[in-house]
């Protein structure tokens, strides 16, 4: 099939790309397919097994085979287009099509680099049936990818993902007759006399010599390899390496005379693949003497290699490998010329070798005799090392590599009588996937090659960073350093907190409040529960006192998933002692090291691992935790879709003093990328069991290291004993996944707990595969009987010292120190300030140096009667309250709290009466609690239904964890997401299972103590409320209340037929001491009552039951949330109040009326709270602050403000002190006006700079826009702020190189080009890059109309050395885009991660800086929000952002629309000259948020 007249030639779409120098920009263009037409679909008869279809490889008729389609058949019940076109186009086949649940593949006539000359009949497509419309009446749909193809005809490099088996069927096809993968590589075997392949037929052994091969060394003469290895070396690294070796092992090549460009093109492709991954230089040398190799084309009907290096030189044939299709073939023939034969070819593959293998299971009877020679063992092949010195990566043994690039595939005979015909299975069978691949060099085949050649890094270390080596494919590799890390200084506040918490799968990251107040942020864990899909729990935003939290799934899941309750561990960075002794540590690690498996791998993706030390040396390898504490790579629209890129944890080579670990993709590593470090958490502790004392509860724990035993979830769940009862039977559990035996990756989680054992397995991520089936893995768990904080009392010191040192010859710093002394008594209050002033005079002729030092001692402490209720906030961590529910509302309605909470409070209340008495069952439902208030509804459940009266309810709303009353009585609050359900034994459904959910209390009371939870979502809800019943109608149900905990479900009572339960509905619950007191607030005095009765209270048919409240509340209308303890009834209830006195209340259980008409019901215990009266009370915090401050002295180095910019006019924006030379602004336009807008700057001094909001030619004229922006102000040069780590560097660059569309040019054209910006500072990984003009010498537009010529940055590309910038013109170019003079261009680069400092004037900032994936769209798609990766602790940070890619052809720049704390909205907007529309592809942008002003 030809292209169509719609088709785009090569050179076109080159032009709309601006011929960029990154060829990554046509990637945008690479998913696109277009339906062609529907066809016949020619024979039926059905697919082979495995989906290559031999059909048409004997087909000799003009007629199509399959149709035209004559490539695969693959089988799915879940076939999409997307699907069949990742497939076809993996293998090299532009061509898809759809028959039924089908996927066939073909090419086009472009394809050149399948058909070669030309197909043979019936191998393409006739003339089609009809359109693609015909609907279900197309018996064979047909797509086809719109390239554009590379030179020579090939399909993008980057989207192949080859296979020997599959590119040899492919090629069979095409040919007419069956190649196998052996064949096309090696050809047919001859005699050993064949100068041309007798070095790969060499050296066969049947019996083992003196010593194993592994204890030989790697050196020069023999080496350890099968073929003689190159001696050439030099420290010098050749051109297109990176100097990191400490010699480079040079091979020298040249093509002969008849070897086409094409071919040319591959195989340097393929040379590429080695010198990226090693220190051997497969270098091009047209003047190459002995020993060289020359590459040519000997025998077009395969691909072979000399072994190792010739004695004058060898040959590669490239007869078969004729383009990029055969790259991978291409890489295996080099290998040969490096010395390594096929892996299949060691003496532990068939058979065991010194108690090593046999790896593979033969089949000789089906082995062809011409191919026998190439599974009889070589002794000479490589399978190890003797310690060679230095940084060795193999001594001894090397594991055996399945997934090598030299590995044979499985042939198969065409006798199928014994083992299908095949050649040899892998052992075990399920490594047979991994054989035949050629698409990468895989992990075994780099370490064999750096190990036979010594390859050693520069320091000695045993990993390395980055490298990229670009010819016509981009291949990254990335490996590690092993890095020594000083722990950090002890603390004196909490160190250790364990408790649960509840994460729901919808609705977004959720917030958690920590129990303690840590010094700095700790190190979060948690492992992950349920089984029903794979999914896991993601951690984000640590902050000293909180985290965020988000239920994830994989690629190949749906997101709103249900909610996941885990235990989660909080400790401080550092290495501590529990109370008995037990040593543990903590802390983080920055990586980007990778682990994926080889099914469905990203090509081009190098596996590798990063080393963690331990801080202590342990006796035996510690139990050890690991958790992502960040999302920095998160591009998925979480928790709606699947995480992209999905990212675990693995771990491996636990030892006592270290561990590997790495990213984990499992089998999705092709589903998104990974661009930032991720910084993973841990915790390793001593193994071994015991308990300790907290406050008053004795807490029991474990910790332990399995050994292999835990498989996957389809092999069966695995019982691992704890090695003690830790006499609870909800323990919290925390664990990881420590070895990684199976190839596919995987992670830890557990689907029950009991006292003494933890249900655990390894989950697998289903994307490539549906089985979640394991190889047994190694696990760590550390158990706790229950919560716990340490130390006990949370009291808080942090001392920080900041040094300033500035150029200034005298300075005079005048010093005020403010004590503040505050106590507080049951009888007085007593305040001390004390103000001392100490002037200083430092003379010196070279530096000042200033010391500042805070310290500041936090004490939660109980609030005297008397005194106020509210704290300095004005904020609430209880209220009492009382609504009026309308029965007959149009829906949902709102209610708002007195006063505004710091977080989400928990509400619980208790439905009261009927104003028109009881006639039906009504409850009152709470949804939507936010900090300022919440949503109340009246419900009634399935039954009979009657006019809904007014209901008047009690409130009570508390902050969730432990608090202390003025009188000091404790109340506890909390949220837990269920699912567990509670039925009536009448009219119970079918299918549903009851059960218990328990809530374990923060801290365990003296006494059982009165429990009132309430719902505080409707997650299922689907009646059409309050119209209708609810359905399903949900009360709560509790029961099993003591001390420590209590049961609860989802209460259907006698309804369960009516409404599915689908996700988790959140608890909320309020528990307190029974008894009663009283206290003094704002309002006057509050008394209260605590009860718990006995099961006494009954249904509304006994009549209802009067409980007393043990004291006179003063008041004839007490203030009263209750809830039902008990569930002795069969058929569930919930409690109601009739009526209520100063002493006492009336009380009944109601029931539905859907089965039967009676609401009668047996005696139920309540739990009763009643107030006398509504009131605030607040977070009574007593604070004892010492605080010395300084004014600010010298020229900054540093200023984050922001200013207000209008339109029409220059303003004047002055810095808070001069600088010492003008510095470097940078600022980013903000959402607030609808037009296209930025911000234009000139004039930049010491002391300030002039801004004006421009808008671009062709935007419609407007009122005068203003904006208030972010601007950071830094002196040119390279900056590490002062006890931070941050380091930044600015610049400004004059350049008059322009970045433009291509629509609406000037008239004779536009040269565009790029300017490179070079940083001094060596960044390890890319900085955020901020960029804004600072000049307007074009400018002849404004400040009166719109800016001519129209400039904004252009970046296209950011790296760790270096950027590229532009003056961007977008669609503007016509107006001022020619003769254009410099314009200065001001940069800042930001090394990424999160920061805190201290600023000038004392107060500490809270930094984050961020370069973003491909994910931020245009203004008019609505822009994206990019995840900062931690919580600045700021409700409006201050915001920077830059356009750090030119993805978009049509130009664009950043806005920020708004931000929170771990998070920014940003978005690309475009000019309006060219066309109206301004949605735009996706970019990547550069973020930096500041949490407030400041200046250093």
């Amino acid at each position: 099939m030809g292209c169509a007249s719609e088709c785009r030639a090569i050179d076109e779409v080159e032009e709309e790309l601006e011929a960029s120098d990154d060829t990554d920009a046509q990637m945008e263009h690479d998913t696109n397919y277009e339906c062609v037409g529907c066809f016949a679909a020619g024979d039926e008869a059905p697919p082979s097994e495995d989906g290559a279809d031999e059909t048409c490889i004997d087909w000799r008729q003009d007629s199509p085979c399959r149709g035209g389609m004559p490539f695969f058949r693959m089988r799915s019940n879940e076939l999409t287009a997307s699907l069949c076109f990742e497939f076809c186009i993996s293998q090299g086949l532009d061509l898809f099509a759809l028959v039924q649940d089908e996927c066939r593949c073909g090419a086009s006539l472009l394809n050149t680099a399948v058909w070669g000359a030309s197909p043979r009949p019936g191998l393409t497509l006739p003339a089609p049936l009809g359109d693609c419309v015909m609907g279900d009446s197309c018996p064979m749909r047909v797509y086809r990818w719109l390239g554009p193809f590379e030179s020579g005809g090939s399909v993008r490099a980057g989207l192949l993902k080859p296979n020997a088996a599959a590119t040899a069927y492919v090629d069979s096809v095409v040919a007419g007759k069956r190649l196998t993968p052996a064949q096309e590589e090696d050809g047919i075997p001859l005699d050993e006399g064949d100068a041309a392949k007798a070095a790969l037929l060499q050296d066969e052994v049947a019996s083992e010599t003196s010593n194993p091969m592994w204890e030989r060394l790697c050196n020069d003469s023999p080496g350890c390899q099968a073929g003689r290895p190159w001696i050439e070396r030099t420290s010098q690294a050749p051109e297109g390496m990176v100097p990191q070796w400490e010699e480079y092992v040079v091979v020298r090549y040249k093509f002969d005379t008849d070897v086409d460009d094409t071919r040319k093109e591959a195989f340097r492709a393929a040379a590429a693949d080695w010198r990226t991954h090693t220190c051997v230089a497969v270098i091009e040398d047209d003047a190459a003497v002995s020993p060289y190799y020359l590459i040519g084309i000997y025998d077009t009907g395969s691909c072979w290699s000399n072994l190792g290096r010739p004695y004058s030189y060898g040959r590669i044939n490239l007869g078969w490998c004729k383009n990029m299709n055969h790259r991978g073939s291409m890489v295996h023939e080099i290998g040969h010329c490096l010395g390594l034969n096929h892996e299949q070819k060691r003496a532990d593959a068939q058979a065991e070798y010194y108690g090593k293998g046999p790896a593979l299971q033969m089949y000789w009877e089906n082995v062809d005799s011409r191919w026998v020679s190439q599974y009889l063992p070589s002794e000479k092949t490589y399978i190890g090392s003797a310690d060679d010195g230095g940084a060795d990566p193999q001594i001894g043994h090397a594991a055996y590599d399945y997934e090598s690039i030299m590995h044979y595939y499985r042939q198969r005979s065409s006798n199928r009588t014994i083992a299908n015909g095949y050649y040899f299975d892998a052992i075990p069978t399920s490594n047979n996937k991994l054989v035949g691949n050629r698409d990468h060099l895989s992990e075994g085949d780099i370490k064999q090659v750096l190990d036979a050649y010594r390859c050693r890094l520069i320091g000695g270390t045993t990993g390395t960073t980055t490298t990229t080596t670009t010819t016509t494919t981009t291949t990254t590799t990335t490996t590690t350093t092993t890095t020594t890390r000083e722990p950090p200084p002890p603390v004196s506040g909490p160190f250790l907190e364990v408790g649960e918490i509840t994460v729901t799968g919808q609705d977004g990251w959720q917030v958690f409040h920590l129990r303690s107040q840590f010094e700095q942020p700790p190190v979060i864990v948690v492992l992950p529960t349920g089984q029903a899909v794979p999914a896991n729990v993601r951690i984000r935003g640590v902050t000293a006192a909180s985290f965020e939290a988000l239920v994830a799934v994989p690629p190949g899941q749906s997101g709103n998933h249900s909610g996941m309750t885990v235990a989660y561990m909080a400790a401080a960075a550092g290495v501590h002692q529990l109370p008995d002794g037990r040593r543990f540590e903590a802390g983080r690690v920055q990586t980007v090291a990778r682990q994926a498996s080889s099914n469905c791998k990203a090509s081009g993706l190098s596996t590798s691992w990063s080393s963690l030390l331990f801080w202590n040396l342990y006796g035996a390898p510690p139990a050890l935790l690991l958790t992502l504490q960040t999302a920095n790579n998160e591009a998925g629209n979480v928790p709606m879709t699947f995480s992209t890129p999905w990212m675990t944890v693995a771990a491996s080579s636990l030892s006592v003093s270290s561990a590997d670990i790495a990213l984990e993709s499992g089998e999705t590593s092709n589903v998104g990328t990974i661009t930032v470090a991720e910084e993973v958490g841990y915790l390793a502790m001593e193994v071994g069991h015991g308990s300790i004392q907290v406050a008053s509860q004795q807490v029991l724990y474990s910790a332990l290291v399995t050994g292999e035993v835990v498989k996957g979830l389809d092999d069966g769940i695995t019982q691992v004993p704890l090695q003690t009862d830790l006499q609870t039977v909800s323990p919290l559990v925390l664990g990881s996944q420590v070895s990684r035996v199976g190839s596919d990756g995987g992670f830890l989680r557990v689907s029950s707990v009991a006292s003494s054992t933890v249900a655990a397995f390894i989950d697998e991520d289903t994307y490539c595969d549906d089985e979640r089936k394991h190889a047994s893995e190694q696990v760590a768990l550390i158990a706790w009987s229950g919560s716990l904080a340490l130390p006990a009392t949370a009291t808080t010191a942090t001392t920080t010292t900041t040094t300033t040192t500035t150029t200034t010859t005298t300075t005079t710093t005048t010093t005020t120190t403010t004590t503040t002394t505050t106590t507080t008594t049951t009888t007085t209050t007593t305040t001390t300030t004390t103000t001392t002033t100490t002037t200083t005079t430092t003379t010196t002729t070279t530096t000042t140096t200033t010391t500042t030092t805070t310290t500041v001692m936090t004490t939660t402490t109980t609030q005297a009667p008397g005194s106020s209720t509210t704290n300095a906030a004005g904020s609430a961590f209880l209220e009492v309250g009382t609504i009026v529910v309308a029965g007959e509302s149009a829906g949902w309605q709102s209610f708002s709290f007195q006063s505004r909470f710091e977080g989400l409070p928990v509400v619980v209340l208790m439905p009261g009466a009927s104003a028109g008495g009881e006639t039906i069952p009504l409850s009152v439902r709470v949804r939507s609690v936010s900090a300022s208030g919440f949503q109340a509804l009246v419900v009634v459940p399935p039954g009979p239904t009657d006019t809904r009266t007014d209901m008047t309810v009690s409130y009570m709303a508390v902050l969730p964890g432990v608090h202390m009353l003025p009188d000091g009585r404790t109340v506890e609050a909390g949220l837990k997401e269920i699912s567990a359900r509670q039925v009536g034994t009448s009219c119970q459904a079918q299918g549903v299972s009851a059960g218990w959910a328990k809530i374990g209390f923060l801290s365990p009371f003296a006494s059982v103590p009165a429990v009132v939870a309430t719902l505080q979502s409707a997650n299922n809800e689907q009646g059409a409320v309050p119209r209708f019943f609810s359905k399903p109608w949900l009360t709560l149900a509790c029961e099993a209340l003591s001390e420590t905990e209590v049961s609860v479900a989802l209460e259907s009572a006698e309804t369960s037929k009516v409404g599915d339960v689908n996700v988790t509905e959140e608890v909320g619950y309020v528990a307190m001491e029974a008894g009663q007191g009283s206290f003094d607030t704002e309002l006057g005095p509050v008394a209260y009552s605590v009860a718990l009765t006995n099961a006494v209270v009954k249904g509304l048919d006994e009549g209802a039951t009067e409980v007393s409240l043990s004291v006179d509340l003063g008041t004839d209308s007490p203030l009263v949330v209750g809830s039902q303890s008990s569930r002795n009834g069969n058929n569930g209830g919930w409690l109601r109040m009739s009526s209520s006195s100063g002493s006492s209340v009336h009380l009944f259980v109601d029931e539905d009326a859907y089965c039967d008409s009676e609401r009668s019901h047996v005696g139920e215990a309540a739990s009763i709270l009643a107030w006398s009266k509504a009131f605030t009370v607040g977070m009574f915090t007593t604070t004892t602050t010492t605080t010395t401050t300084r004014t600010f002295a010298g020229t900054p180095s540093l200023e984050v403000g922001e200013v207000t910019v209008r339109s029409g006019e220059w303003i004047s924006a002055s810095f808070s002190a001069a600088f010492a030379e003008p510095p470097i602004v940078v600022l980013a336009p903000s959402g607030e006006t609808e037009g296209p807008a930025a911000i234009r700057l000139k004039g930049v001094t010491t002391t300030g700079f002039e801004a004006i909001v421009a808008t671009p030619p062709g935007s419609t004229p407007s009122l005068q826009l203003a904006m208030t922006v972010t601007f950071v102000a830094m002196p040119p040069g390279v900056s590490q702020l002062p006890g931070s780590g941050l380091w930044l560097e600015a610049g400004r660059d004059s350049t008059s190189k322009l970045a433009a569309s291509t629509k609406c040019r000037p008239a004779g054209g536009l040269s565009t080009s790029w300017h490179k910006v070079n940083f001094q500072h060596p960044f390890t990984q890319r900085p955020a890059f901020l960029a804004t003009i600072q000049t307007a010498n074009n400018e002849a537009g404004l400040p009166a109309s719109d800016s001519q010529p129209w400039f904004t940055v252009g970046v296209n590309s950011v790296n760790p050395a270096d950027a590229w910038v532009a003056l961007e013109m977008a669609e503007t170019s016509q107006h001022g885009g020619l003769n254009i003079q410099d314009e200065e261009v001001g940069w800042i680069a930001v090394q990424q991660g999160a920061h805190s400092f201290q600023a000038a004037t004392g107060q500490s900032v809270q930094c984050a800086s961020v370069y973003s994936t491909r994910s931020v769209p245009g203004w008019g798609n609505g822009g994206a929000t990019v995840p900062l990766g931690t919580n600045i602790g700021s409700v409006r940070p201050l915001v920077v952002a830059s356009q750090s890619k030119r993805w978009g052809s049509d130009g664009g720049w950043v806005r920020v629309l708004q931000s929170t704390a771990s998070s920014v909205d940003v978005a690309i907007d475009e000019d309006v000259n060219c066309d109206t529309e301004r949605r735009h592809t996706n970019e990547e942008v550069s973020v930096v948020a500041f949490s407030g002003q400041c200046i250093i």
